[in-house]
């Protein structure tokens, strides 16, 4: 809780707690509901996983969470099942694929989600590497409009 409170002085927008219940990392409901009622002035956002679309909507409305993360493998149908939240869309980058083959994501989840979330470290993709591609990155982040590239999260 300690770290909870120093995050909120730091004036960190949102609070995670990954809420996968197959995943070794989760924090309990209990944990999560202490910690919201302890914390003041972030928003609470459930990172998921593999859960139904029905499990997140319950722990989400339980919890009176402010926004949610879907997986990598979320549909868009799910997305907008969730349009009530504020959404984190997690897309994971390979190595093999070049960025280009991001837009079509996000342009397919644009409407429904609030953030997208880039993640490189799931693939072991280093800074390093991605400094190899600057020109390329560079040119990817200027073909997205201003809207698009405020919610990126790299």
């Amino acid at each position: 809780m300690t770290d909870a409170r120093y995050f909120a002085a730091w004036e960190v927008e949102w609070l995670g707690f990954c809420l996968d219940s197959n995943s070794e990392r989760a924090v309990p409901i209990a944990t999560v509901r202490a910690i919201k009622d302890w914390v003041d002035g972030v928003k609470i956002v459930g990172e998921f996983g593999w859960q139904e679309l029905q499990e997140i909507t319950a722990i989400a409305n339980d919890l009176s969470l402010d926004g949610i993360q879907l997986n990598m493998f979320s549909t868009l149908e799910d997305a907008i099942a969730l349009k009530d939240y504020f959404l984190f869309k997690e897309i994971v980058v390979e190595k093999d694929k070049k960025l280009a083959t991001l837009q079509p994501i996000l342009e397919r989840f644009s409407a429904v989600v609030g953030c997208f979330i880039l993640n490189f470290s799931k693939n072991s993709i280093l800074f390093e590497d991605l400094m190899l591609e600057t020109t390329l990155l560079e040119a990817w982040c200027q073909t997205l409009s201003a809207h698009d590239s405020s919610r990126l999260k790299i």
